[in-house]
């Protein structure tokens, strides 16, 4: 076996290592898999995350602050504000659908997870929706979109959004005949362009 550099870049190997692994549909994996898919042994998995817990703590953590970097992305783009609000929107539920098993084992993993977790994972909400009440208020200031709390209808937007990737996440549970359609989302933000 080759030497083992312990830095940043195994890590995010790692990382990568189980999204891939869970994007092929493998939703319960075990650490010696985990260790194969990256690489490096067993043992120098262990040497970056003590758990498995630990491991999917920063797995969703990772997803997430992915998706917050491309939304901060499209946020800073010089279009209008209603085009980059369909893109956040796409951005969100796109991705939600091509990665249904990973946005599955989110779901789960939020769930079982202890309080430290989930307030990250809350916080990096919070920094979705402040991207989206970034745009909507642009939006205003351009005339682009009414005078509303942008606030709470960036809260409405990602609880619409929640709501899509949920139905992504979970097919089994029939969710495609609910309100978080295409159609309504379109909906919502004819309204909020009217004034």
């Amino acid at each position: 076996m080759t030497s083992i550099t312990f830095s940043q870049p195994t890590r995010e190997r790692i990382l990568a290592g189980v999204c891939q692994l869970l994007s092929q549909g493998k939703a319960h994996l075990p650490m010696s898999q985990i260790a194969l898919q990256a690489g490096i042994s067993k043992s120098a998995l262990y040497y970056f995350f003590p758990s498995k817990k630990a491991l999917c703590e920063a797995v969703i953590l990772s997803i997430f602050s992915r998706l917050v970097a491309d939304l901060e992305h499209i946020a800073q783009e010089s279009t209008p504000a209603p085009q980059k609000i369909r893109r956040l929107i796409a951005t969100c539920i796109d991705r939600a659908r091509k990665e249904s098993t990973l946005t599955n084992f989110i779901f789960r993993q939020v769930f079982e997870n202890d309080a430290t977790a989930l307030a990250e994972i809350f916080a990096l909400r919070e920094k979705s929706m402040a991207v989206f009440e970034k745009v909507i208020s642009e939006g205003q200031r351009a005339k682009e979109f009414t005078t509303t709390d942008a606030k709470k209808t960036a809260a409405v937007l990602l609880g619409l959004i929640d709501f899509s990737a949920l139905t992504a996440a979970f097919p089994e549970a029939d969710l495609k005949h609910t309100i978080a359609t295409p159609e309504l989302f379109e909906h919502f933000l004819t309204l909020l362009e009217r004034f």
